[in-house]
């Protein structure tokens, strides 16, 4: 075998190393995910590669997870798309500009100077962006949900799912399963598994009864946003906001709302939410936020 020879075999595994190297997993998907090839669009399924230069598109109110190492794309909408577009306007969880990062640790951000609420609701954290604080939980002292908890104040994520899926497959109470499933869905949201997250929080029942109804919209409004789905995010706000103009979201539900009218060159509506915000509590965490905004 001679020397050039060798040579073009070492190069080309090298390149075939180094692109499988690059190469994303599909980690999960829901409906119909498709891959663009010399022969039309073939369906992926998890466990698939998918090149960085390769064309996916999404319908039947599709979901899709893909990974490399640490890195996650989600896409939560139908559509088709580029993955080399999505590697490079992807956000990591929480990275929208907003003091609601449930990346690092579980935490929804009520209004007023940052301290534990004790008024009904979900989780409540504390001073919002501040991730050395702990969680205040209000309510639900079950066994199960103590220990999930615990497990995501830690983010020992992939331990939360494991816990959670087990007591859900263990009751039969409708609430309890809703109360679960957010938690599900922030175990997922805290791995950077975006798409699963939004799923579970589709997936649930429109229940402004449960501890966790508030949550799950900031959640599922922060989601849009890390995903660019700005209209979404404006609509689902708009609406929470009709319906609960005082309460301890609101504020925060006004600064997420201007980060979507920003993503849609609104800029009158993006200064109506700013405002509102800011009148509901001007000393509070998410006021800092605000006025920040107001000064870009």
């Amino acid at each position: 075998m001679t020397r050039k020879i060798i040579l073009t075999i070492v190069f080309l595994s090298i390149t075939i190393a180094f692109a499988a190297a690059q190469a994303l997993t599909v980690t999960y998907l829901d409906g119909t995910v498709e891959i663009q090839t010399a022969k039309g669009w073939k369906a992926l399924d998890v466990g698939s590669a998918v090149q960085p230069d390769a064309h996916i598109r999404v319908s039947d109110g599709g979901t899709v997870e893909l990974a490399r190492g640490a890195q996650h794309i989600s896409i939560i909408k139908d559509g088709s798309y580029t993955v080399s577009d999505l590697l490079k306007s992807s956000a990591k969880p929480g990275e929208s500009g907003v003091g609601v990062s449930l990346a690092k640790k579980l935490r929804s951000v009520a209004s007023g100077n940052g301290q534990s609420s004790t008024t009904v609701g979900g989780v409540r954290g504390a001073a919002q962006g501040d991730k050395t604080q702990g969680l205040t939980w209000m309510g639900d002292d079950d066994e199960t949900s103590t220990k999930v908890r615990s497990l995501l104040d830690k983010n020992r994520y992939k331990e939360a799912e494991a816990e959670i899926k087990q007591a859900l497959s263990d009751t039969q109470d409708d609430m309890k399963k809703n109360d679960l499933s957010f938690l599900l869905a922030s175990a997922y949201y805290g791995e950077g598994e975006s798409a699963q997250a939004y799923h579970t929080l589709v997936a649930l029942k429109d229940n402004s009864a449960s501890m966790y109804y508030p949550d799950s919209v900031v959640l599922k409004a922060q989601i849009l946003l890390d995903n660019q789905a700005y209209a979404d995010s404006a609509a689902l706000l708009k609406d929470f906001l009709a319906a609960n103009p005082d309460n301890q979201y609101a504020q925060v539900c006004y600064l997420l709302s201007a980060y979507s009218y920003k993503g849609l060159e609104d800029k009158q509506s993006e200064k109506d939410a700013l405002d509102k915000g800011l009148a509901l509590d001007p000393q509070s965490d998410t006021a800092k936020q605000i006025a920040k905004m107001q000064g870009e």
